[in-house]
């Protein structure tokens, strides 16, 4: 727009100057004594007096456009068609974004992008990024399409205290969107929902199917704070327990171990996490607030949690096909409203959550706080992946059943368990990837894609888990769960992969009119963007 003034006064000035010598020089003008009307021409010195008032009148125009232009901060560009990709420009020092091309009419594009241009490509999903790193935004999502068939015994569904009665399904698991980024190097966001209208916590009281999205990770960060590490403020995973950090994307059976849900907790609070020696010992530590919901919120008086995770690779080789990892973390929480109720589900499930009968469970006991333990061992030895757990609860000040004395009766501290033990193993030959960051597995990588033109077949899992999770106590009868998990895994690329898995678990309530074995299979359609 400047230069477009420029140039108009100029042409106007040029002009005005053509004209007056035309007038002075043309042989038709008329000149002293020849009878004609005479025209007086003027003298230079005006002429001198006028070129210098429009010079300094251009100059000043110009001098006022710059320092207008640098105070609103942005330039014209008219190679980029609309704002959205000037995101993407070009370099600085190509053709469409020299301001020798610069046109009035054209989208604005900011100072601080053309310093910072932004250019875009796949990893994982949508990913845009400065040349300098100091910012990025990641678009992406995952999508669980899931079916199940149950095959169970009458008494364990119907007999006294059973399950009810497991039917066969299809649904959508987890359908989630996820947008997360870099701001100004140091400074990092997610904001992911899930759009299933899953309830995921197994210590809520009452559950109901809800009609809306779902919290899953939604925080800002500050890294690189001194001899702290990373601040993390938001709604997010409570730092305790292998299985339940490891991304549902990346999870090596269709669902968790049973039971894991009473640790399986994410909660709004604070978190600080760092590593040291080259990453190979982490450690988190997070103060929440308690809840029993999904929603971003949690609501109680003095209803507090804290949280934390350590871990070690005493053993890591050959970019991590070879590894030993140690882990242990813990939580002391007030319980939300009082109260709580621990859950075995099915490992393969076939339904909503809070629809699906669980093959364990306490029922809900009064209580006032929860100290839990958990301790992690991990290790990859090529295409081998061994990976084990074990976590105990211990409820204090309990009543049951859930009301208060003189109906319900003292139970003390009451004490639960589980654990699980799973042996995986490649046939195509990868490994287990290994985040050292978050000191967890990660996404899997095939050797070759799945394709049909080059013969790619992906890569291949199997595995076998063995579960155990013991919901029974002072007389509270939440049964004894067995699970047995044997899968399937078929990643087509990183991004696409396919599961089956086949679950037996036999159930031993007390007393045992509703014992039995229940037969699940299921296949999972996972995409992960």
């Amino acid at each position: 727009m400047r230069r477009v003034l420029l140039c108009a006064l100029v042409t106007a000035l040029a002009a005005s100057v053509g004209f007056c010598q035309q007038r002075a020089d043309t042989p038709d003008a008329p000149v002293p004594g020849d009878g004609a009307s005479k025209v007086s021409a003027p003298a230079p010195r005006a002429w001198a007096h006028e070129m210098n008032e429009l010079k300094a009148a251009i100059a000043e125009l110009e001098a006022k456009m710059q320092f207008e232009s640098g105070a609103m901060e942005f330039e014209v560009n008219p190679r980029q068609p609309a704002p959205f990709f000037s995101l993407f420009a070009t370099p600085a020092d190509s053709p469409s974004s020299r301001s020798d091309v610069q046109d009035p009419g054209s989208a604005m594009e900011s100072k601080s992008a053309s310093r910072w241009p932004m250019t875009a490509r796949w990893k994982d999903g949508f990913l845009a990024e400065s040349d300098d790193g100091q910012f990025r935004v990641h678009v992406g999502g995952n999508l669980h399409f899931d079916s199940g068939w149950n095959a169970a015994g009458q008494a364990l569904q119907f007999g006294p205290g059973g399950t009810g009665e497991l039917q066969d399904g299809a649904y959508f698991r987890r359908a989630t969107l996820r947008v997360d980024g870099t701001l100004y190097q140091h400074f990092e966001w997610v904001a992911e929902f899930d759009f299933a209208n899953n309830v995921d916590n197994d210590t809520a009281a009452a559950q109901t199917v809800l009609g809306s999205p779902s919290f899953q990770n939604v925080w800002v960060a500050v890294n690189d704070v001194p001899w702290i590490g990373t601040v993390r403020l938001g709604w997010m995973d409570e730092p305790v327990g292998f299985e339940h950090l490891v991304s549902s994307r990346t999870l090596n059976f269709m669902e968790r171990p049973p039971g894991f849900g009473a640790l399986s907790l994410r909660s709004p609070g604070v978190l600080i996490r760092n590593a040291a020696v080259d990453k190979r010992v982490t450690w988190a530590v997070g103060f929440y607030h308690s809840n029993d919901d999904n929603f971003g919120f949690g609501v109680g008086d003095g209803q507090y949690a804290e949280t934390g995770r350590f871990t070690w690779l005493p053993w890591y080789e050959d970019d991590g096909s070879r590894l030993l990892h140690l882990g242990v973390g813990g939580t002391h929480r007030h319980l939300n409203n009082n109260e709580i109720d621990l859950r075995g589900r099915p490992t393969v499930r076939t339904m909503p959550g809070v629809l699906e009968p669980p093959l364990a469970e306490t029922g809900t006991i009064l209580g006032s706080t929860l100290d839990g333990v958990d301790g992690e061992l991990a290790g990859v030895w090529g295409p081998w992946t061994l990976q084990s757990e074990y976590y105990g609860a211990f409820i204090h000040d309990a009543f049951y059943p859930n009301q208060a004395p003189p109906v319900g009766l003292p139970r003390g501290t009451l004490f639960y368990q589980g654990a699980y033990v799973a042996l995986l193993y490649f046939l195509t030959g990868e490994h287990q990837i290994y985040d050292r960051d978050n000191a967890l597995f990660g996404r899997v990588i095939p050797l070759r894609n799945f394709s049909f033109g080059d013969g790619g077949w992906g890569a291949w899992q199997v595995g076998l888990r063995y579960s155990y999770l013991d919901l029974q106590n002072k007389g509270i009868n939440g049964a004894t769960l067995h699970d047995i998990d044997l899968g399937v895994n078929w990643f087509l690329n990183p991004n696409l992969s396919v599961q089956w898995n086949f679950a037996v678990d036999h159930r031993e309530p007390t007393p045992s009119g509703s014992a039995g074995w229940t037969y699940i299979f299921g296949t999972r359609l996972a995409l992960d963007f």
